[in-house]
């Protein structure tokens, strides 16, 4: 993640707003900025998605392609995410600034793409054992404003969202052998359905408070960070990375609470905005 190096005013000044329930840019702890959303923007892809939140930009973009299942779970489908940062999006970004941050998110985006109780991964599955579809999510990161971890797990979601996948026919050859015939009908196409798949909410500990959708100017002033991956319905999973600050289990407590609450709502909007985009493909909301 970029460092912003801010004057020690700069510092108290956002440290202070946090506490006051009042940030530099006019929102509470729990607000989000404006959260800008595009589909079907990448042509040659099955699903894409453009998404701006604040100087955070994102653009995703989703491949299917049938390859053998893994031996682990043969009868299931997978998804891979990786994420590549343009030099462009942030000067600390330069070089092989951003790689292992970026390789860090993807490992997690994928992780939380592949939970069977989220998403039905057999539905992508054809002959078990030997063919299923692998969902490619190709994440780039165009520009840096914060916050790219819940940005990033968001694109994601919408990308997947907006995927078709082609019908497939499975045949036996004249030697019993199976033949899998992919249907070039436009309109004979399956979406995977990831109502349920979790999005990520990072709470960032900024003095004594919490705060979500972080600026990069927060982020430097952040002394601890927990990323939650909250379903429709609760948090699934927790994990601190980044900072090296330490946080009291009581506090942890509340920023789940926090997370969850903030979150569920947040997919409940989310979807509602989804299924609304079909008719209006391009619009702003705030969380």
């Amino acid at each position: 993640m970029p460092g912003i190096e801010l004057q020690k005013t700069e510092q108290i000044y956002i440290v202070h707003g946090v506490q006051d329930n009042h940030r530099a840019d006019g929102r509470n702890c729990l607000d989000y900025r404006l959260m800008e959303i595009e589909t079907d923007v990448i042509n040659n892809c099955n699903g894409s998605c453009l998404l701006k939140l604040g100087d955070t930009k994102l653009l995703a973009g989703v491949k299917a392609e049938l390859s053998t299942p893994l031996a682990s779970s043969p009868d299931r489908g997978r998804i891979e995410v990786s994420i590549d940062i343009t030099p462009h999006a942030h000067v600390d970004f330069e070089g092989k600034g951003g790689d292992d941050f970026a390789s860090d998110v993807s490992t997690l985006l994928t992780q939380n793409c592949n939970d069977d109780k989220s998403v039905d991964l057999k539905s992508l599955c054809v002959i078990p054992g030997q063919q299923a579809w692998v969902l490619y999510v190709d994440i780039m990161v165009l520009g840096y404003g914060g916050n790219y971890i819940d940005a990033a797990s968001i694109a994601a979601k919408v990308a997947l969202y907006n995927t078709k996948i082609h019908c497939v026919s499975v045949k036996c050859d004249d030697e019993n052998e199976p033949e899998i015939e992919i249907s070039d009908d436009p309109y004979d196409v399956f979406s995977l359905d990831v109502t349920n798949l979790p999005i990520l909410i990072t709470l960032y500990r900024i003095g004594g408070e919490f705060i979500v959708d972080a600026t990069a100017e927060e982020e430097s002033c952040c002394i601890a960070k927990l990323v939650l991956a909250v379903s429709p319905k609760e948090v699934v999973r927790m994990k601190q990375i980044g900072e090296s600050g330490s946080i009291h289990i009581e506090s942890v407590q509340d920023a789940i609470e926090m997370g969850q609450a903030k979150g569920t709502v947040f997919q409940k909007q989310l979807m509602e905005f989804l299924h609304s985009e079909k008719d209006l493909p391009k619009n702003k909301f705030r969380l």
